[in-house]
């Protein structure tokens, strides 16, 4: 899917005139579309669209941001903010190009429109926008509004993974598993998934314990399946919290504890997870 988690924040320099620093979330549900809020105070709107209006694409850019999520007196309006969005990214704006891909991609009250965001997407790649990399090798992958082609798909992927997004190298590290675009390769998979998981990806945590958990490509380490299950269970990863729940109950890797396995079956289970309610059960 493509990635949502990043929209970019707006800047609250007073001359308004230099680059703005992407807001990563750190958590990575990929469907998740969140904003930071500018900070009260200090915000000139109408200085913002006076600038907009004769030309400036920085303004045009923040006056996207502002209609996006709204703020203070302004509703969001995301017709208004693609207008603004499309203006600075005509003039090369590479935020506003990756978040015009981002709007384009759709959410529960817009139909997505991938031949847009794909337009968009390859203009800010094309300024090194790691990011949008990355959804470009979703599209491929998936096929969105386009053929399918593994060997796009990883080249983006490949792309982003080795500028460090995280996102990109879990991405990569399914590739290698699966032989998409690339001859199926654990070794390189198990290293792009540790580098994921090393950058906090909850995720690639998830599947790295698993890895560990079964000796997938990797001779089988419980204490290490342990290691990464619990970072991931920490970020509230329900499917790490129920293989806890199961390590501790069965003594794999740590000493056997009930106790211990009725939390973690239970922080799982109330996340949905039913096979963590059906363990909860028998321990009763």
């Amino acid at each position: 899917m493509i990635s949502k988690k990043i929209l970019l924040t707006i800047c609250l320099l007073s001359t308004l005139n230099s680059g703005c620093a992407k807001s990563v979330d750190s958590n990575n549900n990929e469907n998740s579309t969140s904003q930071q809020q500018p900070h009260s105070g200090g915000l000139n709107v109408n200085e913002i669209r006076s600038k907009a209006e004769k030309g400036d694409s920085e303004s045009q850019y923040n006056m996207g941001v502002i209609y996006t999520d709204g703020y203070e007196g302004i509703q969001p309006n995301i017709d208004e903010a693609i207008k603004w969005y499309t203006l600075a990214a005509n003039k090369g704006n590479v935020n506003a190009q990756y978040n015009l891909g981002l709007l384009y991609t759709g959410d529960q009250h817009r139909k997505p429109d991938y031949t847009k965001a794909k337009f968009w997407f390859d203009k800010a790649a094309s300024q090194g926008d790691i990011a949008s990399m990355n959804n470009l090798g979703t599209i491929f992958k998936d096929g969105l509004d386009v053929e399918i082609n593994y060997g796009k798909a990883f080249h983006y992927f490949h792309k982003a993974a080795s500028a460090g997004y995280s996102v990109a190298q879990f991405n990569l590290s399914n590739m290698y598993f699966d032989g998409q675009g690339t001859p199926i390769d654990k070794t390189e998979g198990l290293k792009w998934l540790t580098k994921a998981a090393e950058q906090n990806d909850i995720d690639a945590q998830y599947n790295l314990g698993l890895a560990y958990l079964i000796g997938d490509g990797i001779k089988q380490d419980y204490s290490q399946a342990y290691k990464w299950f619990l970072e991931a269970a920490n970020q509230g990863e329900n499917g790490a919290q129920y293989h806890l729940g199961k390590m501790y109950k069965d003594g794999l890797g740590v000493d056997k504890n009930l106790s211990i396995s009725k939390i973690w079956f239970e922080k799982s289970a109330q996340a949905g997870n039913p096979l963590a309610s059906k363990e909860l059960s028998q321990l009763k």
